[in-house]
């Protein structure tokens, strides 16, 4: 469960941001466009998917 909220709660501070960015596409923001491309990237090289950090954000929980 507590995955789900951290999974939640870092799309909620992507979303955020989103509404509040000045950048016309999320590609020319440095903040969604970074974290678009990082996605994009792992997944076209089969990797697992970064998890994203923002400045406004809690870190994610630690397993327990």
């Amino acid at each position: 469960m507590q995955e789900r909220i951290d999974r939640l709660t870092r799309a909620a501070a992507m979303l955020r941001h989103m509404l509040d960015c000045p950048a016309d596409h999320p590609l020319s923001c440095p903040v969604t466009g970074a974290y678009i491309r990082s996605r994009v990237d792992a997944a076209l090289a089969g990797e697992e998917l970064p998890v994203p950090s923002f400045p406004d954000m809690p870190a994610p929980h630690a397993e327990r």
